[in-house]
């Protein structure tokens, strides 16, 4: 559905990938999204990463239930993952514990995936706006990417209330400069904010020709990552 498809955890790499081609020809997937809540799920999707990132052209999108390790992240970016994403609870206190381990997360991963490739997701849930407001702006000023959970968890939600928050979301990402492109599916089904659309073939093949140069500049760039560590191993004769 719109260019998004959900990959669940623990799933067989052949039957998925036959799936997701049935899939993508009838409309292209622009969009992998993987649910993995656990750090043994991260693991086990190694093969089907391998396969998608082999055989299809789609970004792959990763919302981890945990917070990783430095290594679980390195795992996670050169075994074909090029967007990631992490929950927090946008009415938590932000000194807590578990906030701070998963920004401390974020950050690691900030600093391996490209700019702009890393997220965190506010849930709503009871949160005031205000709250909800100013961590956006923290998490932009971190060069994290904010997004806004809108769930079954957020319970009964005032529509002008939603509307201020996802307009400040929204300009939040243009004071920041974010690239959104990668998430534009994700965003148009999953929030009440619309992606501006090509309207001739001109835009069309340049929107086109913006996510291939998105894509082999991450390939590229975890390339030449693998090859460091391959290279750091070499040296201490692993």
């Amino acid at each position: 559905m719109n260019g998004v498809f959900l990959v669940g955890a623990g799933l067989e790499p052949q039957p998925t990938l036959e799936t997701i081609f049935d899939s993508d020809c009838q409309a292209p997937v622009e969009l992998f999204l993987f649910d993995l809540p656990t750090p043994d799920t991260l693991g086990a999707t190694a093969e089907l990463l391998g396969l998608i990132k082999k055989n299809l052209r789609g970004f792959v999108f990763a919302r981890l239930g945990f917070a990783p390790q430095r290594a679980q992240l390195e795992f996670a970016y050169t075994q074909g993952i090029d967007l990631l994403d992490l929950e927090i609870d946008g009415a938590a206190d932000w000194d807590s514990p578990p906030v701070q381990q998963r920004l401390h997360a974020l950050e690691l991963a900030r600093d391996i995936f490209p700019r702009w490739a890393v997220s965190a997701t506010l849930g709503w849930r009871g949160a005031e706006a205000p709250k909800l407001m100013a961590a956006m702006d923290e998490l932009a000023r971190r060069r994290i990417l904010p997004l806004l959970s809108l769930d079954a968890h957020c319970g009964a939600v005032d529509a002008e209330a939603t509307g201020a928050l996802f307009a400040h979301l929204e300009q939040c990402w243009r004071r920041a400069g974010v690239v959104l492109r990668p998430l534009a599916p994700l965003i148009v089904l999953t929030t009440p904010l619309a992606v501006a659309v090509p309207r001739t073939l001109v835009g069309s093949l340049l929107g086109r020709a913006q996510d291939a140069r998105l894509r082999a500049g991450s390939d590229l760039r975890r390339l030449l990552r693998v090859r460091r560590v391959e290279e750091s191993f070499d040296s201490a004769g692993l």
